[in-house]
């Protein structure tokens, strides 16, 4: 069973180094595994991290700034495993994880497994709660949507299908439209929560309204996509709002005030969401 782990990277060589530690711990013979580190243009700064890892199986490759969505195609077809494992340069597997996706393993099946906030900010813990909820919202029986930071896919599969869509060049919305036409393909997708990825996405303030803004903005090419295949995508009723303020005070193991924040963070996300989807450029 051989895996090739690949990883879009641009301009954040110590967040890739962390990364790369990380993969050194997986328990999984290094010889039945690549890692491919796809830089999206960076200023020649990954190489020299890259290189103090000789004892792992990378290969490098770079090209154009063009997105994630390109960074991750360069990278599968340049793979040589029987199966693509996609993550980010922020996320740290856990040990297990490779060993934890392998009884999981078909060709007509897409997995994702679950994603864990390490760091304290609160805006990153805001970032993760918004994820959580969307997968418990959405995927509560048939899963219909994974992030791209934790996803596993046969090869050969993903490449008959074109991959992700390269028009999106912001990480957002890209992982939507694929799972979207994953399912219309008649193919199905499987959560695995045992296969864990440990995110370490520090966010600021600006950060995070950045980053949900951002997502606006793929929402809005998104539907454009579907809109043009002849497809319509439902708006959502207020019952998916309201859930989503006060999912936070569902969350086991935080305190009162944490939580009012939360649900705080919440609105605002959805308010720079709008922010994003209604901006006249994108991205």
């Amino acid at each position: 069973m051989t895996f090739s782990i690949i990883i879009p990277t641009y301009n954040r060589p110590e967040i890739l180094k962390e990364c790369l530690h990380a993969l050194e711990q997986l328990n999984y013979p290094k010889e039945d595994m690549e890692i491919i580190i796809s830089d999206d243009g960076s200023a020649d700064i990954n190489q020299p991290i890259v290189n103090l890892f000789s004892n792992l199986p990378i290969l490098f490759i770079s090209g154009t700034n063009s997105g994630p969505a390109t960074a991750r195609n360069r990278g599968a077809r340049m793979a040589n495993g029987d199966w693509l494992v996609f993550i980010d340069d922020d996320c740290r597997p856990d040990t297990a994880f490779l060993s934890q996706v392998i009884p999981h393993l078909q060709t007509g099946l897409l997995l994702g497994g679950k994603t864990t906030n390490i760091e304290k900010s609160i805006y990153s813990t805001a970032s993760q709660v918004l994820v959580d909820y969307i997968y418990r919202y959405f995927n509560k029986k048939d899963p219909v949507f994974f992030t791209s930071n934790n996803m596993v896919v046969s090869k050969n599969i993903f490449l008959e299908k074109g991959g992700f869509d390269e028009t999106f060049p912001l990480a957002a919305a890209e992982d939507r439209q694929f799972c979207r036409e994953w399912i219309q393909s008649g193919k199905k997708l499987k959560y695995i929560p045992a296969a864990i990825i440990y995110h370490a996405h520090h966010l600021t303030r600006k950060g995070f309204w950045k980053q949900q803004k951002n997502y606006g903005r793929g929402a809005k090419l998104f539907h454009k996509v579907v809109n043009e295949q002849g497809g319509k995508i439902p708006m959502e009723g207020l019952g998916f709002y309201f859930g989503l303020l006060f999912f936070p005070f569902r969350i086991k193991g935080i305190g009162l005030f944490r939580r009012f924040r939360l649900s705080g963070l919440m609105f605002i996300s959805q308010l720079a969401n709008i922010s994003g989807y209604f901006s006249k450029s994108y991205p």
